[in-house]
């Protein structure tokens, strides 16, 4: 019971550090043991575009994306969740589906370190 979904598909979280929203859809995934990418906007700025165009223009965070399926923040997640028809067929979309059309990973090497850019402005 404590194990997490076992899934084809991808659920993606684009959020930004220190966000509450960002913080409570992610608490909202794993309580329902749903598997997550946070793609963070801190560590990968070059992500923000395509994440607003995918999202209808809405730059707010955080945006999430069941697949292709774009859900909103975290209020429209905790909508679906209650709505448990939607929910459960969603889900059932990402269990037996690979993500041919959701967001793109970035490659962890594309990652902005924000801790060296946090050191470098540091004044000693």
């Amino acid at each position: 019971m404590g194990d997490y979904l076992e899934m084809k598909g991808t659920v993606i979280v684009y959020s930004i550090v220190g966000c509450a929203q960002c913080i409570r859809a992610k608490r909202i995934l794993s309580q329902r043991r749903v598997p997550y990418t946070d793609i963070s906007l801190d560590s990968f700025p070059q992500c923000h575009n395509e994440m607003v165009e995918r999202s209808g223009g809405d730059p707010t965070l955080p945006q999430i994306f069941f697949n292709g399926v774009h859900i909103g923040g975290a209020d429209d997640l905790e909508d679906l969740v209650h709505d448990d028809r939607n929910w459960e067929s969603l889900l059932e979309i990402v269990r037996t589906e690979e993500s041919t059309s959701g967001p793109r990973l970035p490659s962890p090497n594309q990652a902005v370190d924000i801790l060296d850019e946090n050191a470098n402005g540091a004044s000693e």
